[in-house]
């Protein structure tokens, strides 16, 4: 493997990854601008724009796009997250300079032409549907609101209907040109990659403004004492419950003893919560903790989905597992079983292009440089017990979790 990096002088940053012996290639443009650099009446509109990226430039139609990408077996997709857009492509490395072309062309050209917004408007608001449909969604989205309150952090990311039903081509346009500037944009690739060829192509295509982008001032609320709010959904048949909490930011210096607590609590079908909740108990199909970090704050949560009269059962025995691990610690045996499960995982996803510029991409938003998998593994394998139980006796406490129930409330 070979990392390299360059900043350009208009300050969009290109970072790679070069692997011998694979045969494709992981292309990304990453605008760090997402969700939450919106105002409220601005919400939903990166989303907006990322659909629309992909409706037409100049040179090529929305038709042209997916059958040039198509012809060559390629991938081509984007996606919006509170902090970041995305746009990606995955190709042979024979075709990757035509992809090249593909790819920063929808980003730096596409055209936002009326009737295409027109047609996407509904497109998004069928997929707002689809979300409002979703009981494990909801659930996710309700425990964000009760933990951010008023920030930013708290909407959807798709925005409110009202939003996406009055958006203009003036207002796509205004937005994009003002948060679509060079120093927040980096161009990654990983896999069967040249860096130099790589970066002169980043450098005559994507001629974005140098000017810096303006700060983030959404400033987080304080921490919430214990909150509960449901909503009920008559029309299925169980509750979907998400528990959770604020933590740290990612690049705490924690992070790793943080991955180890969560899958130590919910990481798969060895976790306690899973052997408690599924196996010893038998209340629940699905049972599982989640760490998402950002770069101030993060959430740690769990997500269990079951039958109503089983609902306060299934939350007490999430306490006593929690109480269980504050008051007796974890077995030697438990911690290197869960540092292996970890180094597992890193390894299996070093295979995949995708998942290698993810976490090139991930590490330069928050890090500003290259974290290799052998200084990530070092990292894992510096935690000791005594570091998860600090985090767990400050966090492992119902007092400071928001609770959110998703389902027929009243067979409770």
């Amino acid at each position: 493997m070979s990392y390299s990096k360059t900043v350009l002088p208009n300050g969009l940053r290109v970072v790679t990854e070069r692997i011998e012996n694979v045969r494709s290639v992981c292309l990304g443009v990453c605008i760090v601008q997402g969700a939450r650099d919106e105002t409220d009446s601005e919400s939903g509109i990166s989303h907006m724009i990322e659909h629309l990226i992909f409706k037409g430039t100049r040179k090529r139609t929305a038709k042209d796009i997916a059958i040039q990408v198509d012809s060559i077996g390629g991938e081509l997709n984007g996606f919006t997250a509170h902090e970041f857009t995305y746009f990606y492509a995955r190709c042979m490395d024979e075709h990757f300079e035509f992809v090249w072309d593909i790819l920063s062309d929808i980003v730096k050209n596409a055209k936002f032409e009326s009737e295409q917004i027109e047609l996407e408007r509904n497109v998004i608001l069928e997929e707002i549907k689809s979300f409002n449909d979703s009981p494990s969604e909801q659930a996710l989205h309700i425990l964000s609101q009760l933990l951010f309150d008023s920030h930013p952090f708290a909407r959807s990311i798709a925005g409110p209907e009202d939003n996406v039903k009055r958006f203009s081509q003036e207002d796509i346009l205004k937005f994009r040109n003002s948060h679509y500037k060079a120093p927040g944009i980096i161009a990654v690739a990983s896999g069967a990659i040249q860096h130099k060829n790589f970066t002169e192509l980043v450098s005559k295509t994507l001629k974005f403004p140098k000017e810096d982008l303006s700060a983030r001032n959404n400033v987080l609320p304080e921490n919430l004492s214990s909150k509960i709010r449901q909503l009920e959904k008559k029309d299925i048949s169980q509750i979907h419950l998400a528990m959770g909490t604020k933590t740290i930011e990612y690049k705490h210096k924690d992070r790793y003893a943080w991955s180890i607590l969560t899958t130590i609590m919910g990481g798969g079908m060895s976790s306690r919560l899973f052997q408690r909740l599924r196996e010893k108990e038998g209340l629940v199909y699905e049972a599982l903790s989640f760490l998402e970090l950002f770069s101030d704050t993060g959430i740690f949560g769990t997500y269990l989905v079951t039958d109503p009269k089983n609902v306060n059962k299934a939350i007490d025995c999430v306490w006593d597992e929690f109480e269980q691990l504050r008051k007796n610690g974890l077995e030697k045996k438990e911690l290197s079983r869960t540092k292996g499960q970890l180094k597992g995982n890193l390894m299996l996803s070093l295979e995949s292009t995708s998942s290698r510029v993810a976490s090139l991409l991930t590490n330069e938003m928050h890090l500003g440089k290259y974290v290799s998998p052998e200084e990530t593994i070092k990292n894992i394998d510096k935690v000791s017990a005594e570091d998860v139980l600090e985090i767990a006796d400050k966090y492992l406490v119902p007092e400071i979790y928001a609770i959110s129930k998703v389902g027929p409330l009243n067979l409770e």
